[in-house]
């Protein structure tokens, strides 16, 4: 998502200087932010839209074998500098992560397929309709008011 569709829709054309989605592994929680966004009203279509996008045809062998690479990459990162390496190995240890537990989730994400980006899909329109998620804008009033929203 956030390497493809919300790339391409939130920072490329709404114009926002940068957007961001994640998936936190210990509890579940799933998020999607913009920031320094002109087009809010926009953005939140796009969010809205993100598990109709998944579940199209659209997503390809080819985008599938992108995302894994790229969740590989944030998952194995590249060598820590001396000063995070503690850091890493203490919140690993308060988390109760092991090197076999990561390497299961390595092995996972290498055997996805489009019906895993399906179902994560389907469980993303459940969430478009807004009573189901929390929506937080941090702005300027007067941004606020250039974008359409108005505050009460």
């Amino acid at each position: 998502l956030k390497k493809g569709y919300l790339w391409e829709t939130v920072r490329a054309k709404n114009g926002a200087y940068g957007v961001m989605a994640g998936l936190d592994k210990t509890d579940g929680f799933f998020y999607m932010v913009s920031y320094r966004d002109p087009q809010v009203l926009m953005t939140i279509d796009a969010f809205k839209n993100a598990g109709k996008y998944l579940y199209d045809e659209r997503v390809t062998t080819k985008s599938i074998k992108t995302a894994i690479i790229g969740c590989i990459g944030e998952l194995d990162g590249s060598a820590l500098p001396p000063r995070e390496v503690g850091w890493t190995s203490f919140y690993r240890w308060l988390s109760g992560s092991s090197a076999s537990k990561r390497q299961k989730w390595r092995d996972e994400l290498l055997e996805t397929k489009r019906s895993d980006f399906q179902a994560f899909a389907l469980k993303l329109q459940k969430l478009s309709g807004i009573g189901d998620a929390t929506i937080a804008i941090i702005s300027s009033e007067q941004n606020l008011n250039s974008s359409g929203l108005l505050l009460t």
